[in-house]
């Protein structure tokens, strides 16, 4: 990987400390959304890994149960954060939160998070999430 190209990353997502803001809520389906994105660092025991944590949303528990994973790496597969051949591996899974009266807004559906590791020359591609810009040439 360039070296330069790794440090704009580096230093891209470090300006937004880690938070990827640009595509919340993705819905996947009817029932599930990815809400967040969140950059960790690298992981210590994997070198050339580096850990995210992505919050999936679910119109019920049962919901990202079911389908949370899947659509989190449906997600980051049409994101770039994993590539093609990259396994999508729960390191951790968080607890849930929320799960009030159901509604269509996925901001008001329970969460839970998914800690993962991706290779370290995910970054640059990463890092293009780490802004809530839109270029120019995609705003005109």
């Amino acid at each position: 990987m360039d070296d330069e190209l790794f440090a704009a990353a580096q230093a891209r997502i470090a300006g937004q400390q880690g938070r990827l803001k640009g595509w919340r809520p993705l819905p996947i389906g009817d029932d599930v959304a990815i809400m967040a994105l969140e950059v960790l660092g690298h992981v210590r025991a994997e070198p050339g890994q580096v850990g995210l944590r992505v919050v999936v949303a679910g119109r019920t528990p049962e919901a990202i149960d079911r389908d949370g994973e899947g659509a989190a790496a449906v997600a980051l597969r049409k994101r770039a954060v994993l590539g093609p051949d990259d396994l999508f591996e729960v390191e951790s899974r968080g607890p849930l939160y929320g799960g009030e009266e159901p509604t269509d807004d996925p901001l008001t559906w329970p969460w839970r998070a998914f800690t993962f590791h991706v290779p370290l020359d995910r970054l640059p591609a990463i890092a293009g999430l780490a802004t809530d810009e839109v270029p120019e040439f995609l705003g005109s």
